[in-house]
């Protein structure tokens, strides 16, 4: 997956939810990782946090609409 890809799916899925009838009380984002490595207490780390927003253009997406859905 191509992470610039991320935003202007993230941001679409907010538009439609936005702009339906739906209800909707809060947001996450599923898979989001606080740091670089997926496993610190390995041996053989994996710097493999492609599904993760964190540090992306969707990070600043996601915040964005987050702020209207609270």
């Amino acid at each position: 997956m191509d992470w610039r890809e991320q935003a202007p799916g993230y941001e679409g899925l907010f538009r439609a939810l936005y702009n339906g009838d739906y209800a909707v009380d809060g947001v996450f984002s599923y898979g989001y990782w606080w740091s670089d490595r997926m496993y610190p207490d390995t041996k053989d780390l994996r710097n493999d946090i492609m599904h993760s927003i964190r540090g992306k253009d969707a990070e600043q997406v996601f915040y964005r609409w987050s702020q209207t859905f609270g």
